[in-house]
């Protein structure tokens, strides 16, 4: 399952070279669905149409924000958004905003989860935990920015496109650049 950049979501069928459905909208896709809890796909269109699909095709759910999405996670029952309209948001399945989180300047990071936390660089904050149920921030690294790119040995790796660092992931604290 994939978005393309004609503006529509498409599933192949596995093993062949078939169309199995698409899901046509208004806009391209520059950011890739994802898994949201068992069975669903989100995916959100450069025109910030939020779509919670079926592995069948058939649409539960839509929303939207106002620009296009920087990333997209997906968790056990939300649709994590970045958006570069200033705000991070909680997208439940069927379309309804369950937090949003503003800010003072567009998003330029995807969101990941680590551990039951939810980390995305937050304009004019830094690198920042956000608790994934109600969108409360549980602390933040005013000095690092950047994509969370994995985990090792207990400790965030975080890429800022020249360097990576190491990060404690209960404060936030640099333990390595």
């Amino acid at each position: 399952i994939l978005g393309t950049a004609r503006g529509q979501v498409l599933a192949h069928t596995l093993g062949r070279a078939i169309k199995a459905w698409g899901y046509a909208t208004t806009a391209s896709f520059s950011v890739a669905p994802t898994t949201v809890g068992e069975g669903l796909i989100g995916a959100v269109s450069d025109a910030g149409e939020v779509l919670f699909l079926t592995p069948g095709g058939s649409l539960p759910g839509r929303g939207r924000t106002f620009a296009p999405p920087a990333g997209i996670v997906g968790g056990d029952s939300l649709l994590y958004v970045a958006s570069r309209d200033q705000s991070l948001y909680a997208f439940r399945s069927d379309g309804a905003i369950a937090w949003r989180l503003r800010t003072n300047a567009p998003f330029a990071h995807a969101p990941m989860l680590v551990n039951g936390a939810l980390l995305v660089t937050v304009p004019g904050t830094g690198l920042s935990s956000i608790d994934p149920a109600t969108g409360a921030i549980r602390w933040s690294a005013k000095d690092v920015s950047g994509d969370v790119v994995g985990q090792r040995d207990g400790r965030l790796l975080v890429w800022n496109g020249s360097a990576l660092m190491l990060l404690d992931p209960a404060r936030g604290d640099i333990i390595q650049q």
